[in-house]
């Protein structure tokens, strides 16, 4: 900030808003309780869903993103072992 001077304005900005991050949602964790995701075998720990964890022949649904859960369908006719036919 000394170096600047005083004629120049500085901003102090976030690209994750303004307020502390409190809670959240483990979408896949969430997905496998609700029984949209299946997969071949469960982790001992915490884990991130990757392609070859998950049973596609039994998957409706899984989430991908991290904080943002992106949530994603597997649709008959697009995916390899769609689970879910177009317009359901």
């Amino acid at each position: 900030m000394e170096s600047v001077g005083s004629d120049t304005s500085v901003m102090v900005v976030s690209d994750h808003g303004a307020k502390a991050m409190e809670g959240g949602v483990c979408i896949n964790e969430w997905l496998q309780r609700e029984g949209y995701l299946t997969l071949k075998a469960q982790p001992a720990a915490a884990w991130a869903a990757y392609p070859d964890m998950i049973d596609w022949s039994k998957t409706r649904a899984w989430g991908e993103g991290g904080y943002y859960a992106r949530l994603f369908m597997n649709v008959q006719g697009r995916e390899p072992e769609g689970q879910v036919a177009p317009g359901e």
